[in-house]
C-alpha cells in the first residue's frame, strides 16, 4: 500500500503538523512518499493521494487563481482515475486569499475524495449535513506537539530574560492574525487580561502576507512589492497599538524558534485561541501538550474539543470580554491543566494515531 503526500515536508516548517503526520506513518512502516513533483508530473503507482490543505497543493508556476484552480482540478481528475483520494479537513476555506476560487477549489477536492478524515465529530456532522453524501468519513484526532520539547527549558531564565513577574498569570496567543475581526479579538482580550494584572504574550504574524498569484511577471512583481509594503505598515501599526495597552504585554511579531515557542507554552497559564469561524486550531494540541488551560471560540471542532475537556469557550458575537476573562481566570485550575496534558500524551500520541489510520485503511480494503 503506497501513499503520496503531495507536499514537500520539512521539520523546519512553522506548522509542524505535516511533518509529524508524515513521520508517524513512516515510523509505522507505511509506504508514504512526500513529493510535490509526483503531483505535478502525474506520477503513477500510488494507491492513494492524501490531501490536507487544498490551497497549498503544488502547481507549476506562479499561476493566477483561475489557472491554479484549473491545474488542481486536472490533477484531481487524473489521480481519481489511477488511485484513491483521501482528504483531511482542516478548514472550511483557505488560510490564504483565494477569494475568487476558494469555494470551487474546496468543493473539487471534497467531490473527488473517496475517504474524508475529520478532527472531531463537529466537522464530520457538518459535512454530512452540508453535502448530503454517503462518502466514508472518519474522526482521527490531531496529534500532539510533545516532540518540540528538548527538555532544556528553565523558567527562571525565561522569566528574567523577558522581565516577567513570576507571581502574575501569563496569558498567551500564538498564531497569525488573519483578518480584522481576529485583530479586534486579540486587542480586546489582551486589554482585558492586562487590566486583570496578567502578563500577555503574543507570538505570530500580525499582518499575514498573501502571495499575489499572477502569470505575468511584471504584474506579479508589482503586486508583490505593494503587498509587502502594506504588510509592513499594517504590522508596525498593530504592534504600536498593542504596546500602548500596558507595559506587561510582550510581542514576538517575527518567526520564533521552537525552543522559544516551548518556553512560552511552558510558562503560560492560559492559552487563548484567536480564531474567527475556524473549524480547527493546532493551538489546542499545543496548549494541551504543555499543560495550559485553553480558551477558544465556541465554534467548530475547537469549541467541541474545549467543551468536552472542560476548558472554556467564548461566543463570536456580542462578546462580553470582561466576563469571559474573569471566568477563565476563575475556572483555570491545575486539575484541568494536568488532564489536558494527559489527553495530549495518551489520546493524541502520533504512533497511536498512525496505527488507527492504518487500521481504518486495512478494514476498508478488506471490504
Amino acid at each position: 500500500m503506497s501513499f503520496l503526500l503531495p507536499y514537500d515536508v520539512s521539520k523546519n516548517a512553522r506548522n509542524k503538523y505535516l511533518y509529524y503526520f508524515y513521520k508517524s506513518l513512516k515510523n509505522e512502516k507505511i509506504d508514504i512518499i512526500s513529493s510535490t513533483a509526483s503531483w505535478i508530473n502525474k506520477s503513477t503507482g500510488y494507491e492513494a493521494v492524501i490531501i490536507h490543505w487544498p490551497e497549498y497543493l503544488p502547481s507549476k508556476n506562479r499561476n493566477s487563481q483561475f489557472e491554479f484552480l484549473k491545474f488542481t482540478i486536472e490533477r484531481l481528475n487524473y489521480f481519481k482515475k489511477v488511485s484513491r483520494i483521501i482528504y483531511f479537513v482542516h478548514n472550511e476555506q483557505p488560510h490564504t486569499s483565494l477569494n475568487k476560487i476558494h469555494k470551487k477549489l474546496y468543493e473539487a477536492v471534497i467531490d473527488s475524495a473517496d475517504l474524508i478524515f475529520h478532527f472531531s465529530n463537529y466537522s464530520k456532522d457538518l459535512y454530512k449535513l452540508k453535502y448530503k453524501f454517503n462518502k466514508k468519513q472518519f474522526v482521527l484526532s490531531h496529534g500532539n506537539y510533545i516532540n518540540l520539547d528538548n527538555g532544556k527549558f528553565e523558567k527562571n531564565k525565561f522569566v528574567n530574560k523577558y522581565k516577567l513577574n513570576p507571581t502574575k498569570k501569563i496569558v498567551t496567543t500564538i498564531g497569525a492574525i488573519r483578518n480584522n475581526k481576529e485583530m479586534d479579538l486579540l486587542y480586546n482580550f489582551s486589554r482585558q487580561y492586562l487590566n486583570e494584572d496578567c502578563h500577555f504574550i503574543y507570538a505570530g504574524q500580525l499582518a499575514v502576507f498573501t502571495n499575489p498569484r499572477s502569470s505575468r511577471r511584471f504584474i506579479y512583481i508589482l503586486k508583490l512589492l505593494i503587498f509587502k509594503i502594506f504588510q509592513i505598515l499594517k504590522k508596525t501599526y498593530r504592534i504600536f497599538k498593542l504596546k500602548k495597552l500596558n507595559k506587561n504585554i510582550r510581542i514576538f511579531a517575527n518567526p520564533i524558534s521552537d525552543d522559544l515557542l516551548v518556553s512560552i507554552c511552558k510558562s503560560t497559564d492560559v492559552l487563548l485561541i484567536i480564531r474567527n469561524n475556524s473549524l480547527n486550531s493546532g493551538n489546542i494540541s499545543l496548549g494541551f501538550s504543555f499543560g495550559c488551560y485553553v480558551v477558544g471560540p465556541k465554534y467548530g471542532n475547537i469549541g467541541e474539543i474545549l467543551i468536552q475537556n472542560k476548558n472554556m469557550v467564548y461566543p463570536l458575537k456580542n462578546i462580553r470580554y470582561k466576563n469571559i476573562v474573569d471566568q477563565s481566570l476563575k475556572n483555570m485550575n491545575s486539575k484541568i491543566m494536568e488532564k489536558n496534558r494527559k489527553t495530549a500524551l495518551k489520546d493524541w500520541d502520533w504512533r497511536k494515531l498512525a496505527k488507527e489510520f492504518n487500521n481504518i485503511l486495512k478494514c476498508i480494503n478488506s471490504i
